[in-house]
């Protein structure tokens, strides 16, 4: 009997330490969570989340994104982020809110290709700058059509996840709309990969819209000017079907404000039209005019699981925002400059029911001087967890010899960076700090095909390229036989030395015209520039693949250039087949 009362005071006494957190507490012991798992990375997600933030205000009210970062370095291991932008502003009332408590924002309950989802991003911050150095951070913001701008210094209670207004003021500013975000936090500053000079290179290459003027810890001072002005338009979508669980489903009929079924199902859903809401409902054998809170278990069960076996269309593709094979090779040729450039955008695939599209770019040569590759989520460069994500476990599913590549360990020894971008409106990632996306197998099965048709356009220059690396000594043979002939020719044929010479290097020149149009028959990617209209990039592309016949000083850079130029009027002048 002392023995049970024993245990029964032993179970009340472990009961009673049982006490509910918040969600704010929570990330106070699990910053790692976040991505703050080291001062290095702190740095680098401090400014990675205030500049989503930015880029994704601006976009959603059609504002070219001007954009500034700055990271002083105050003292031993302590810096100041600074961000600031040209976007709306945001509704002084929210401020707190948005920044001093976890999951308040405009973006998780809605399909949007926006970057921030969750709530979290810059309340994070907030929490990592007052845990590492008890600051508060600062914020001013001014809203276009209002006199003043507004400063608050907040900090989080992590005990009801709620903001601490520390500071708060009316002030002038002399934009007319626009945040200034200021965080003093621990970390580290690094250069190369997986740094914050990276992430603003890579958000520039995937943003090109944006202006981006930013100055690191050093006092070195990067400006990524816009290169189109088109802002990625962003369209919400209702969720669909066969994207959403049995639980989700029970709480959208508890908690909706439709009045019957069909209204439900038709108002509430992406791809549901009224004929399929009633084959649904006849399946399921239920009322299209009823309440649907006036369901029971079981009647859920069986309209979610009608629902999940009709045939629905996906979500159409106009939801998610990409770049486009255009912009992807103007962006790489502004930032990576290199001699060669691919691009493809593969058509949406589903996970889920809900539609995903890969974009893969491929440079080569000129700046790059080894094997790279670049991973995107809706236009958010992917520095971390490079192993947990999809994109890496396409790459190393291909056979690189195949497309003639010479391979050191998992990867091509070949100069080149391959950039492979996947949007949607909802990505699986591996956790909330969203630094991978998780590899399922049908994400995974479409980057590696996206990957491929890319590498086959790569493919076809490199040999052709190959196959002319020799044509340097080709010339130089010509050229150096012809002048080694010109004086017997001279004193054979009377003819002044000059003009034999003159003669052999019309030859040599005939000679370099045929290799020309064979360029411009058998490489893909110079065919397509020119249908597109872009005859300078072709013309360029040619010259790197000759530029070993201005070397030998054949003939000058601008001969080779004219050269190039003639060929191509002639092929459009005369219809010629080669560019069918």
């Amino acid at each position: 009997m002392k023995e049970k009362s024993k245990q029964n005071i032993q179970e009340i006494e472990l009961y009673k330490k049982f006490k509910r957190i918040s969600v704010a507490e929570f990330f106070e012991r699990n910053r790692h969570l976040l991505g703050f798992d080291s001062p290095r990375k702190a740095l680098l997600i401090a400014v990675k989340e205030y500049v989503d933030n930015s880029l994704d205000a601006c976009e959603e009210y059609r504002i070219l994104p001007d954009i500034k970062v700055e990271i002083d370095r105050l003292e031993n291991d302590i810096y100041k982020v600074i961000v600031e932008d040209n976007g709306p502003g945001i509704p002084y009332e929210n401020v707190p809110e948005i920044f001093g408590s976890f999951l308040f924002g405009s973006k998780f309950h809605r399909f949007i290709s926006t970057r921030g989802k969750q709530g979290i991003g810059a309340s994070a911050v907030t929490l990592y700058s007052q845990l590492t150095t008890k600051e508060p951070v600062e914020i001013i913001t001014k809203m276009k059509n209002k006199e003043k701008g507004i400063k608050y210094k907040i900090k989080i209670d992590v005990k009801t996840n709620t903001p601490i207004i520390l500071e708060k003021e009316e002030v002038e500013m002399k934009k007319e709309s626009g945040t200034i975000v200021k965080a003093k936090i621990i970390g580290q500053y690094i250069k190369g990969k997986q740094s914050v000079d990276e992430y603003i290179r890579l958000t520039a290459l995937i943003n090109p819209h944006a202006n981006i003027i930013y100055k690191n810890p050093d006092g070195e001072r990067f400006v990524y000017k816009r290169i189109i002005n088109e802002i990625p338009e962003l369209k919400e979508v209702k969720p669909h079907p066969y994207g959403i669980e049995l639980g989700y489903f029970d709480r959208l009929i508890r908690e909706t404000k439709e009045e019957t079924l069909l209204n439900f199902l038709t108002k509430t859903f992406s791809s549901v039209g009224q004929n399929t809401a009633m084959e649904v409902l006849k399946k399921a054998k239920l009322d299209p005019d009823i309440d649907p809170k006036s369901l029971n278990d079981d009647q859920i069960i069986k309209l979610y699981n009608a629902l999940q076996n009709a045939k629905l269309r996906a979500i159409p593709s106009k939801y998610i925002v990409t770049l486009g094979r255009d912009i992807i090779l103007k962006s790489m040729e502004n930032i990576l400059k290199p001699e060669y450039m691919a691009a493809i955008k593969r058509r949406p695939a589903l996970y889920r029911g809900i539609p995903f599209i890969v974009e893969v770019g491929i440079a080569y040569g000129g700046e790059i001087n080894e094997f790279q590759y670049y991973r995107f989520a809706n236009r958010v460069p992917l520095l971390y967890k490079p192993g947990e994500d999809a994109i890496t476990h396409a790459l190393k599913e291909i056979n690189w010899k195949h497309y003639g590549f010479e391979v050191e360990g998992e990867f091509p020894k070949d100069p080149m960076a391959i950039l492979v971008h996947v949007a949607s409106v909802w990505l699986p990632f591996t956790s909330e700090s969203k630094e991978a996306i998780a590899p399922y197998d049908e994400i995974v099965r479409e980057i590696e095909l996206g990957i491929k048709n890319a590498l086959r356009e790569l493919s076809i220059y490199i040999k052709k390229k190959r196959a002319l690396e020799t044509i340097g000594d080709k010339y130089k043979n010509l050229y150096g036989y012809g002048l080694e002939v010109i004086d017997s020719l001279s004193s054979i044929l009377d003819i002044e030395k000059e003009k034999v010479e003159e003669r052999v290097k019309e030859r040599i020149k005939k000679e370099l015209v045929n290799d020309i149009y064979e360029i411009l028959k058998s490489v893909r990617e110079v065919k397509n520039l020119l249908k597109e209209g872009k005859e300078d990039r072709a013309v360029t592309l040619i010259k790197n693949m000759l530029k070993d016949t201005v070397k030998i000083n054949l003939l000058s850079e601008k001969e080779l250039e004219d050269m190039i130029v003639e060929v191509i009027n002639d092929v459009k002048k005369n219809k010629l087949s080669l560019l069918s």
